[in-house]
This record gives structure tokens, C-alpha cells and sequence, in this order.
């Protein structure tokens, strides 16, 4: 996979809509039967939301979403993780026909599904058996959703239009002011701050070496060794340090792109910084957005408007 260089404007983890989900599923392996519920929370009110599957492929993920959406009606934003259900073409045409935003998960970004990742927690916590029937399922979240959320102070069931409305505007100030206080500037140098299970030790907190950042893309941040080497962080990650020697290498084998040359049947000819050319799906320039044209993609489809075929137009919003 190769690093395009543009700017996704994606949600904050909080959301700025009313209709903002996350979506993951649960798996109760006890017993010789597994069994799956599809697991939904509105990232504003925290209502949550269990649907029993017969499976965890996209055929059930896709007939579960479409009960999803039948109850609750408004939802503009779902993100996900890069689970290969939720990325078929089935989902993606899901999420387009409804015109949902389809958001997913990063490498190197474990918290971007946290709130439904705690809300699971809660809910095998109520469960104290651990072993989801489809009437246990109901009664823990008739529970959860009856009790006060300390992140609201409103049990979910209760959380009106107007309390989401003013929640919305109240995480949008706090992110605003987060996002100008701790903003990196394009050549900045930072360490890169360990996942926790490296974190044995006070001297394995942070990378030895510095690396630059090279551009902001959303609510990330692309870095980048001598080599040019790239690789994507959350900003909570990165601790700025000038001090630092700049590291040789990331070890990856991701560039950045600069620039889409031609198309040829849903494959995109690009050119890298480093000036080499390469053929990739076009899918390689939609990671973490799969139901958007990135930006790069939009700028080449304007010096284009003639030849746009059917495949890309249903995917421009």
C-alpha cells in the first residue's frame, strides 16, 4: 500500500452530525455454536444497538445493516474496522445507495473505535456469564441504555435532539481547541510514541530516533525518514523532539503519491515523490474513506470531466 498525498476530511471521533455511528462485530465463541451480533452505538447519545447474524460474512453484515437503518433511519457517518465484510462491495454499495459515509480504521490507530470498544466491554461486564444469547443480549442493553452515560450525564434512551445538538456543539469546540493547541507544522520532528504492549519499559515509551512530519492528512499525520519512507500516526502518538536524530529508515514500503497519471478499468497509473510510477487499484487511494474519491482523485477527475466513467461518478458526493 502506498501513501497518497492529500487531506481527507474526516469526522472527529466525537462527531459533528446527528446520525454518527461506530459499528463492530461481537463474537461469542462459548460453546461448540458461535454466535454474532452486529453491534451499533451513536457516538453522540451513546444509544446502543445489538442485531443477532447467522454469520460475520457481508451477506448477514449487509441484511443486518439494512434492519440497522430501517430503525433508526437518520445515519450519515459509520466507521468501521478494516474487517473484510464491512470492506465488500456489497457494504460499499450499501453505504453509497444510503449516502452514508463509511469511515474506517488506520494502521497505527487503535483508538479510533474506542467508544464502541468500551461499550462492548460494558456490556460482557453486565453479562457476568459472558455468554450472549439473544435474550441475555436484550437484557444488558436494556441496562446500558437505561442507565446514565457519564459521558453525557443522560441515560441513552433519554437523549433527545436537542441534548444531542448541544453535545455536538460542545465536542466541537473541545476538538477545535485540541486541534489549534496541539497542531504539528509540515517539517516538524517527532518520536513516535509505542503501542502499549512494547511499553514494558520507561526507555521503550518513545522511538529512539526522530522522524519529520510531512503532511497533515485529516486528523492524521503522515512522518517520514531520510529514506522517504512514510508511515501514518494519530497526533496523540507523535512527541515532538529537535533534538533527535532523524531516523535512516521507517521500514516500510510505502511512498507518498503526487500525482495520478491515467486510468484504465478501476486502476489508477500514479507517480511518487521520488518520481517512479507504479499501477494500483483504485481502492489503494480510498484507505480509511472507501466510499469517497480521495482528493487526489478528485483533482485529477476535474482535468477530466469528459471521460468520468459511471464506476467513479457513483462514488463522487
Amino acid at each position: 500500500m502506498k501513501f497518497n498525498r492529500q487531506r481527507h476530511m474526516m469526522l472527529p471521533i466525537f462527531g459533528r452530525h446527528p446520525g454518527t455511528y461506530q459499528i463492530d462485530t461481537l463474537v461469542q465463541s462459548k460453546g461448540a455454536n458461535p454466535r454474532y451480533f452486529l453491534i451499533a452505538i451513536n457516538i453522540n447519545s451513546r444509544k446502543l444497538y445489538a442485531y443477532p447474524m447467522s454469520s460475520k460474512d457481508s451477506s448477514a453484515v449487509l441484511n443486518t445493516l439494512n434492519q440497522f437503518i430501517k430503525e433508526v433511519k437518520q445515519i450519515s457517518s459509520i466507521t468501521s474496522d478494516q474487517d473484510k465484510a464491512y470492506l465488500s462491495p456489497a457494504i460499499t454499495k450499501f453505504m453509497i445507495d444510503n449516502s452514508i459515509d463509511h469511515q474506517t480504521t488506520f494502521t497505527n490507530d487503535h483508538n479510533r473505535l474506542g467508544i464502541i470498544n468500551r461499550a462492548i466491554k460494558t456490556l460482557r461486564d453486565i453479562n457476568r456469564k459472558r455468554d450472549f444469547t439473544n435474550e441475555s443480549m436484550k437484557q444488558a442493553l436494556n441496562a446500558y441504555n437505561n442507565s446514565i452515560h457519564s459521558a453525557t450525564g443522560i441515560e441513552p434512551n433519554e437523549f433527545t435532539p436537542t441534548n444531542e445538538e448541544h453535545y455536538i456543539t460542545q465536542k466541537t469546540f473541545e476538538t477545535d481547541e485540541k486541534t489549534n493547541k496541539y497542531n504539528l507544522s509540515e517539517g516538524s520532528h517527532v518520536r513516535v510514541m509505542n503501542p502499549p504492549e512494547l511499553m514494558k519499559k520507561k526507555r521503550l515509551n518513545l522511538t529512539d530516533k526522530a522522524y519529520k512530519v510531512a503532511y497533515k492528512s485529516g486528523n492524521k499525520y503522515v512522518i517520514k525518514a531520510l529514506d522517504n519512507t512514510v508511515s501514518e500516526y494519530p497526533r496523540y502518538r507523535l512527541i515532538p523532539d529537535d533534538k533527535a536524530k532523524l531516523a535512516k529508515t521507517l521500514g516500510t514500503n510505502r511512498a507518498i503519491i503526487n500525482e495520478i497519471l491515467s486510468y484504465v478499468r478501476n486502476k489508477y497509473k500514479v507517480r511518487y515523490a521520488n518520481n517512479s510510477l507504479d499501477t494500483i487499484p483504485v481502492s489503494n487511494l480510498r484507505e480509511g474513506r472507501p466510499t469517497r474519491l480521495s482528493p487526489l482523485e478528485l483533482e485529477f477527475w476535474r482535468r477530466h470531466k469528459k471521460q468520468i466513467p459511471e464506476s467513479i461518478r457513483a462514488y463522487m458526493v
